[in-house]
């Protein structure tokens, strides 16, 4: 059976557009099956938009990014039983909550988070909380 693991939107956009270890993300997809909070689809898209602002990316490519999500293969939780959980979190690591709730995902699955996001890898590495250090994951290391 297929270990499922959480990714955040800093992994699935590089399942989407080209970008830096865009081929490391990808390769993910052949070894694990993935969970993700509800909230991934804004954060990609929100992703997307901030890449067509800069001229990273056409609307077009915007677009048919946004549309290639659906496609994926994603067990999609509800970000509501997470919140209070999250935002607790949050206060804990003084970290944006919708972060927080890709790590309390993978803690209630007893799994690991997956992320890019190198802001959020140092926050825990400097945590006094050392029981979430070990949740997520530097995409570079699985």
């Amino acid at each position: 059976m297929t270990q499922t693991i959480v990714v955040d939107a800093s992994v699935v956009a590089k399942w989407l557009v080209p970008e830096e270890h865009s081929l490391k993300a990808v390769a993910l997809r052949s070894s694990y099956s993935f969970a993700v909070p509800d909230i991934l689809f804004a954060e990609v898209a929100n992703i997307l938009w901030k890449k067509m602002r800069r001229g990273e990316l056409t609307e077009a490519d915007g677009d048919d990014a946004v549309g290639a999500l659906s496609f994926a293969k994603l067990q999609v939780e509800r970000t509501e039983p997470l919140g209070p959980a999250a935002l607790r979190l949050s206060r804990l690591l003084d970290h944006p909550t919708y972060d927080c709730f890709y790590l309390c995902l993978a803690a209630r699955l007893d799994t690991i988070m997956v992320t890019a996001d190198e802001r959020l890898l140092r926050k825990l590495r400097s945590s006094s909380q050392a029981e979430w250090r070990d949740v997520a994951v530097d995409l570079q290391a699985v």
